[in-house]
């Protein structure tokens, strides 16, 4: 089956760390290469965002080095770096480029990124005898981290980012041999900092979207796969549907239907019946494998094959019906159940509706159903309608797919904050990040108190005269950041570590804009601006909330900023650097802001999973799963239990009168019912555990609870499709509290279920609309629990 036509699963498990991974963990097979497509694609609009803004930069460098001089170097150098980008904007925004895979738009701004690099450097070193280059040495550093923020997954960037660096050595290596003077360690010191810092930044990033990519494959394979079959429910098929009627492609569709079935399962119960439908579409599965084939289980006995791209002949649905018919009648007492089938389609050119494919198939199988025995009919225009709705209301599945996919726990996100709308669910998100918080900020503590004691051991980056200030400020900064990380180990103060951690920053960023203000007009070249912006862009890398580090960082920013411009020269190189400086606290908080996001839908994918893993979406009561687990836990701990089961009266009647889509009103109906009647407990439960049939767990072993649970159904007077309400028949099993913990706990759960389904099956037998209780004791079911794909 196609990646694209089966059920979305998203992605596997990560399997382990290629050779090149560099400690990320790795999908198997296609899932890697399916993933680093997703994860680039991902990251257009940040690109695009750093297009942008290496243009201003670009044109703010213009400018300044007109004033200062070599407009012809500098005209051609960024002339040519601002064409690449242009291009790649204006190639990002034409349809045409939606054709190209996502790597190769990512590969294409690394390449643009390295023009833009060479480029710079030429500017930079052009003027030989400059002290310190002609242009600002974080111009080069820009371009240098913009490549962090491009979404590029983390082995790709750390070879990224290893050329760049290569080439950065290579031109101080060009500009020593030729007798100009390089660029200062204390440059280089920083430019590493910031650049790990980015480098931890980004893996994080690639880290939290590998593990939302797979839980986002969860929830969809439980949105669109059948539990009881594993192959696709109804959801993809109408997607399907829909996408081919969209893009007006060939399909062939071919509805197919077991017949006998509701007397077999009457005979024989639900447990045999699942058996039935479990190998029908294993065998549909598998016969019907193909590069553009969906196997979908759109009803109770009901399955459908699409094709898309392709119309089949008569001659190949059948072979794939007689495969289904031949497992269908594998076994003791199916010797009755057959397989009709009904196929409809249409060419390129066709003029169609998606409703009317349907019906068409509709149609031709209920034609065939007439013949009661293995057949294929073939759609022709002599056919009519069912007078019954069809299987599928493609109008109604769109209404029922929003509904289930709308987001239950919806995000308020704006500049100043990110929460949840419900208030109530940002602490377990909040802790979580709080935790990852406490770690990053002590090893952004660590390094800074590292380049105190350098800024100690050798009295300032360079030169001799501000050395004693230097020291000063090392000497004081030194025992302030010792004093934080004893707290932050301290178990009475790690829950402040935010404002242990900002406190510190702060006194750090205070003591340099000091320093600055005090060296005078050598602050710009002593203290370089690098510093501050380190410190600024430490504190949401540090994991700290977003309501606090945006405040804390913008203010950094501002008044930095203003610091720069008011004491000391302004020269066009200070403005370059200041307007470099304020892009790249910009992009480093836009890089915090996305992980904030990316945390919570890591969090909030978790708790659908969670929640899609033991509810029924259309009841909105627990699943078969669920139900299963609860009953074990009860009988494990040694509580009476109390099982009823019961299932809807004749309702393949009522979806062939009234729809599908009735159907399922019914059914919501019956979940929002049980909802309210079941006496909320630790070891109560209500649960949709078939099509049409319903359990309720009761501790304790009073019958009359179970007896009033039931009749209260007829009492909500559905209305049936002959002028009646609908009814269910019950069957109730009781187990009595024997060994709690007992090994064999799986076992009597398993036999208690089967005790009621037999009870259940005797009450539809003795009349329909009754309810039976299960004797005493009874010998365990041949038949085991019902399997849960």
């Amino acid at each position: 089956m196609s990646a694209s036509l089966s059920p979305a699963t998203g992605g596997d498990e990560p399997t382990g760390r290629g050779p090149w991974s560099l400690g990320m963990p790795r999908f198997p097979g296609p899932a890697e290469s399916r993933f680093r497509r997703a994860f680039a694609a991902a990251g257009a609009s940040t690109r695009a965002e750093i297009h942008v803004l290496v243009l201003v930069i670009l044109a703010v460098g213009f400018l300044t080095k007109l004033v200062t001089g070599h407009p012809t170097t500098v005209g051609i150098a960024f002339g040519v770096a601002a064409a690449t980008h242009v291009a790649a904007l204006l190639w990002g925004r034409h349809p045409a480029s939606r054709r190209v895979s996502p790597s190769a738009s990512a590969a294409t701004f690394v390449g643009t990124q390295l023009i833009t690099l060479i480029c710079v450097l030429v500017v930079h070193y052009d003027g030989g005898a400059a002290t310190h280059g002609s242009l600002p040495h974080i111009v080069v550093f820009a371009v240098l981290i913009s490549v962090i923020f491009a979404h590029l997954t983390f082995g790709a960037l750390v070879t990224v980012i290893g050329a760049f660096i290569g080439v950065l050595v290579l031109g101080e290596w060009l500009v020593f041999v030729f007798g100009a003077v390089a660029t200062r360690l204390s440059d280089v010191v920083l430019s590493a900092v910031i650049v790990v810092g980015g480098l931890v930044a980004a893996r994080e990033i690639e880290l939290i979207a590998r593990t939302s990519w797979v839980q986002r494959g969860r929830i969809a394979t439980l949105h669109e796969t059948d539990a009881l079959t594993g192959i696709a429910n109804r959801i993809p098929l109408v997607n399907e549907l829909i996408a081919a009627g969209d893009s007006r492609e060939p399909l062939s569709l071919l509805l197919l239907d077991i017949g006998g079935f509701k007397t077999f399962n009457d005979q024989h119960g639900h447990l045999a019946g699942d058996e039935v439908l479990r190998s029908v579409a294993g065998a549909l599965r598998d016969t019907a494998d193909g590069p553009n084939t969906l196997v979908a289980r759109i009803a109770g006995k009901r399955f459908a094959v699409l094709w898309r791209g392709e119309q089949i002949d008569e001659a190949a649905a059948a072979r794939l019906c007689g495969a289904a018919a031949a497992v269908a009648r594998r076994g003791a007492g199916r010797d009755g159940l057959y397989v009709a089938a009904g196929l409809a389609g249409r060419g390129r050119e066709s003029e169609f509706c998606v409703q009317n494919i349907v019906q068409q198939a509709e149609g031709a199988l209920h034609r065939g159903r007439t013949q009661r025995r293995d057949i294929v009919a073939t759609a022709s225009p002599g056919d009519d309608a069912p007078a019954t709705p069809a299987t599928l209301d493609i109008e109604h599945m769109r209404r029922l797919i929003a509904e289930q996919q709308a987001c239950a726990l919806p995000l308020r996100v704006t500049w100043p904050s990110i929460s949840f709308q419900r208030q109530q669910l940002e602490e377990s998100p909040r802790n979580a990040f709080d935790a990852q918080g406490r770690r990053f900020s002590t090893i952004v503590l660590l390094i800074l108190l590292c380049m105190n004691i350098i800024g100690l051991l050798f009295g300032g980056f360079v030169g001799e005269d501000p050395a004693f200030v230097f020291r000063v400020v090392s000497c004081i900064g030194i025992p302030v950041i010792v004093v934080a990380l004893v707290l932050l180990r301290l178990p009475s103060t790690a829950g402040r570590w935010v404002q242990i951690f900002i406190a510190t920053i702060v006194a750090s960023w205070a003591l340099g804009m000091g320093t600055f203000i005090v060296l005078g007009e050598r602050g710009p070249v002593e203290y370089p601006i690098m510093v501050p912006i380190a410190l600024i862009m430490s504190v949401p890398a540090a994991r700290v909330a977003w309501r606090v580090a945006f405040p804390v960082s913008s203010l950094m920013l501002a008044v930095t900023v203003v610091v720069e411009l008011v004491f000391a020269p302004v020269t066009a190189g200070q403005i370059l650097s200041v307007t470099v400086a304020v892009l790249l606290c910009v992009t480093g908080l836009r890089s915090a802001f996305r992980i904030s996001i990316l945390h919570r839908h890591r969090w909030r994918h978790s708790q659908q999973l969670e929640f899609l893993g033991r509810t029924d979406l259309l009841t909105m009561l627990a699943n078969r799963r669920a139900f299963e687990a609860r009953l074990d836990e009860l009988i494990c701990a040694g509580d009476d239990v109390t099982v009823l089961l019961f299932d809807i009266d004749a309702f393949g009647d009522y979806n062939r009168q009234l729809g599908h889509a009735a159907g399922d009103d019914c059914l919501a109906r019956i979940g929002s019912y049980l909802r309210s009647a079941v006496p909320t407990g630790a070891g109560t439960m209500a649960a949709r555990v078939g099509g049409e049939e319903f359990a309720v767990l009761l501790t304790g072993t009073d019958h009359d609870s179970a007896r009033t649970i039931w009749k209260g159904l007829s009492e909500l007077a559905i209305p049936g499709p002959d002028g009646g309400v609908v009814t269910a028949s019950a069957g109730v099993a009781v187990h009595h509290a024997d060994n709690p913990g007992c090994p064999e706990a799986a076992q009597i759960a398993a036999d208690l279920f089967a005790r009621a389904d037999r009870a259940m099956y005797a009450a539809k037998r003795s009349g329909r609309n009754r309810l039976r209780l299960a004797p005493a004791c009874a010998s365990p079911s041949p038949v085991g629990r019902r399997k849960v794909a």
